[in-house]
């Protein structure tokens, strides 16, 4: 969260964005469509007019509505709800969709930080999302392993491994120890 701080305090929430990448995936679903606007779920439309509003440079002052860096992060944040099968206005949409929608978003995010606050801040924001993932990744492999209240005993766990290896079957307790991290 640290990191993430550090960008924030740099990039400004109006700040104005391109979302050249979003718009370049959102363009080739409408040409997968068949060339069809209106056949994008509505959120994809929505997305789609922030895109346009993004096409309007940045440097120019007066043009009229922007897509601004907080839009761009608010966007993310949903679609990476709807992923992860939390509450989103994206839940509904196909998957393939929303990673193809998510990855363009990171990767404008990404340039936006970078035209913004420089190539250093950038990599601190990209540090922060490595971090991030690799946390998440664990937090899952945990919550398979253990439940998701987290309440239950590791010890519990532990002896049905162990009274299973006793036994001859070693898979419950390999597949407890590739969960606990060596720490």
């Amino acid at each position: 969260q640290k990191l993430y701080d550090q960008v924030d305090a740099v990039i400004k929430p109006a700040a104005p964005v391109t979302l050249e990448s979003v718009d370049s995936v959102l363009r080739e679903r409408i040409r997968d469509l068949g060339g069809n606007v209106g056949a994008l779920r509505p959120q994809e439309r929505q997305l789609l007019a922030l895109a346009e509003k993004a096409r309007v440079r940045p440097d120019l002052p007066k043009q009229g509505a922007r897509a601004t860096y907080e839009a761009l992060r608010e966007e993310k944040n949903l679609i990476g709800k709807a992923l992860r099968r939390e509450e989103s206005p994206y839940g509904s949409m196909d998957e393939r969709v929303l990673k193809r929608l998510y990855g363009a978003l990171a990767d404008d995010q990404l340039a936006n930080i970078e035209r913004l606050g420089g190539a250093e801040l950038r990599q601190q924001a990209r540090l922060a999302n490595q971090l991030t993932a690799k946390q998440k990744g664990l937090e899952e492999r945990l919550v398979r392993a253990f439940g998701k209240e987290g309440s239950g005993s590791i010890a519990d766990l532990m002896q049905g491994a162990l009274t299973s290896a006793s036994k001859g079957n070693v898979k419950r307790l390999n597949d407890l120890l590739k969960v606990v991290p060596k720490e």
